[in-house]
């Protein structure tokens, strides 16, 4: 098998100029509610250690061969002593005995994640006005049944609803977290920026359970559906850092009840951890060693249809092992295989090639490793795991993918072509018919 990082990174960069698409999907892993709920305990441990700095990505899992299990632990780039001191005082905040619940963990929490809380925010107050704009006319035509049944956890910012509307309220939730995404989260103000994220918590619980939201309005690739589950994953962000405190400090006590939680930090071969590669100085230069040899007009047609496709074209990159990745290889060089399904948590969703390559990792190796979600998000700086079979086949699939986008949208260019130049014929005979 003939691999390469530079031939792989092309590959990547080309893919993502192509606009390959970056929806997001959950995965569907058939898991028991124990497995469940695992998972969404490492996905919180996950967050809560990530800064929000861009491209600084954090995983979570557990080592079940010990007792009791060991907190696995990587990042994408280099690891801190900030990153481990963290940590530990993180894990001693959720596991004292004074603590019962988010709010003794919050001061902690935002020394550390106020930038990640900013933009949960601000996502959340975006995703919320596209989906009013999809929504409205649909809103406005909706039949509620009663107000308990449609906001089942209204009571929690307000006792008495007994004369609501519900379209009303609705708008009136909304308003509300405009006003709150707006207000001052700041380091020097943590009791308001406290009560503001707070109230920003209660607001998603009330929303997210909601029946409105649960409603499909569309097909599933619509503008509507795409809009109504970016903002369902938004409101899980927020609800993640209160709820998700919440019921790790719960589960800690039941997993460990001396308080004593074992934490390895894992990380790539320094060697494969981070290097630059050098690249084709041009996209046209890369299509050719895949075999794709355009003339000028063809590389006309491509960046006609994808404007940034030779204008963002970087010769170079820095490749990172990605924190998923480096996880996964901690286990397979150990040779550890848990009884059940393996679960690993996420400070954000997976980026495609860590699905791929967890995906038919599972399959070469007959191994059950899940994560909560992913997207087909391209991200040019994958380095390579190291394990040549599962490489290989992300390589190749990167392949078949550039083929598609390039030659697919091709064919259909040019059957549109045909299908105008058979109209423009028909008129010319209309005309010399007159």
């Amino acid at each position: 098998m003939n691999i390469e990082q530079v031939t792989f990174n092309e590959r990547l960069q080309l893919l993502h100029l192509l606009q390959f698409s970056d929806h997001s999907h959950p995965s569907d892993f058939g898991a028991d509610e124990d497995t469940k709920e695992t998972l969404r305990a490492l996905d919180v441990i996950a967050s809560c250690i990530a800064t929000g700095f861009e491209g600084e990505l954090f995983a979570a899992s557990l080592d079940p061969t010990t007792i009791p299990p060991t907190i696995i632990l990587s990042k994408t780039g280099a690891i801190t002593e900030e990153d481990k001191n963290f940590v530990s005082l993180f894990l001693d905040a959720f596991t004292s005995p004074d603590t019962r619940d988010f709010r003794q963990v919050f001061p902690v929490l935002f020394a550390r994640c106020f930038m990640s809380m900013k933009i949960r925010m601000q996502n959340l107050y975006e995703a919320a006005r596209r989906y009013l704009c999809h929504h409205t006319a649909l809103l406005n035509s909706y039949q509620p049944l009663s107000f308990k049944e449609e906001f089942p956890h209204f009571h929690l910012l307000h006792p008495n609803h007994d004369d609501r509307e519900f379209a009303d309220t609705f708008h009136m939730l909304f308003a509300d977290i405009e006003k709150v995404a707006s207000s001052p989260f700041h380091r020097d103000f943590p009791v308001l920026s406290h009560a503001n994220y707070t109230r920003l918590h209660v607001l998603s619980v009330i929303i997210a359970s909601s029946r409105f939201i649960s409603v499909q309005t569309d097909d599933v690739f619509s503008e509507k559906t795409k809009a109504a589950d970016e903002l369902r994953r938004c409101l899980e962000r927020i609800k993640q850092y209160v709820g998700g405190v919440n019921t790790l400090i719960r589960r800690s006590r039941q997993v460990f009840p001396d308080g004593n939680i074992p934490v390895r930090w894992v990380a790539s071969p320094s060697a494969a951890a981070e290097r630059s590669v050098e690249m084709a100085m041009t996209p046209w230069i890369a299509l050719k060693r895949l075999g794709f040899n355009f003339d000028a007009g063809r590389q006309q047609s491509i960046v006609t249809q994808f404007p940034s496709f030779e204008r963002n074209w970087q010769a170079a990159c820095r490749t990172r092992i990605h924190a998923k990745i480096a996880v996964l290889r901690y286990f397979h060089e150990r040779g550890l295989m848990a009884p059940g399904r393996c679960a690993i948590g996420c400070s954000e969703e997976c980026c495609w090639c860590c699905d791929q390559w967890m995906s038919r990792y599972n399959s070469l190796y007959s191994m059950r490793y899940i994560s909560s979600s992913a997207s087909t998000k391209i991200r040019i700086d994958w380095g390579m795991s190291g394990l040549v079979p599962v490489d290989f086949f992300i390589q190749e699939e990167l392949g078949s993918s550039i083929k598609d986008r390039v030659i697919t949208r091709r064919r259909k260019r040019d059957s549109t072509l045909s299908e105008k130049n058979k109209l423009g014929k028909i008129e010319e005979s209309r005309e010399d018919d007159v």
